[in-house]
């Protein structure tokens, strides 16, 4: 996808997406993040003075060389099962032998899916209404299963839906809801 198509999927979706000197952020709970998560933005003092005086915090990934979190990337198309310790390749095997994994349902995410947010936000300590909010999430969920770029897999259990994931593909780079 390109960035305006990936910037308009989420606008739809209803995230709230502004642009601060040609750049994307997403604000939530009084926090305000680079959008999206993948894009680094030059800092600019431009940039910084105009963050400071409209949001309490902001939460921007860059090209600085001094960084205070850590990057991890993965770059290999090769995922060998051999690579995880001896428990998680067990959890594994046990999950792919008792799971199938397809694309799921519209009702399914509707329905398995909000039910799966608001146990994962509870558990989490998180709160956030566009993934617990039944209306929220319904126009959420139904732009992005709408959208064929969006790869949403879910995994399934005695014919239920018990996990799912999101994602799509943004400047060669998979970006995981």
């Amino acid at each position: 996808m390109k960035l305006q198509e990936v910037i308009e999927v989420f606008r739809n979706a209803g995230l709230k997406i502004i642009t601060e000197n040609h750049h994307y952020f997403s604000t939530s709970h009084g926090i305000n993040y680079s959008f999206p998560p993948l894009i680094k933005i030059p800092i600019q003092h431009l940039n910084i003075k105009r963050l400071n005086w409209k949001h309490f915090i902001s939460v921007i990934y860059t090209d600085l060389q001094l960084k205070n979190t850590y990057e991890f990337v993965l770059a290999t198309n090769n995922y060998p099962i051999e690579g995880f310790d001896k428990k998680v390749r067990n959890r594994i095997r046990k999950s792919l032998q008792n799971c199938t994994f397809k694309r799921p349902a519209l009702e399914d995410l509707l329905n398995e899916g909000l039910y799966i947010n608001i146990n994962t936000c509870k558990r989490q300590h998180r709160n956030d209404k566009i993934l617990t909010n039944p209306k929220k999430w319904e126009k959420y969920i139904s732009k992005l299963y709408e959208n064929n770029q969006i790869i949403i897999l879910g995994a399934y259990y005695n014919n239920r839906m018990v996990g799912y994931i999101i994602a799509y593909e943004l400047e060669q780079k998979i970006n995981i809801l």
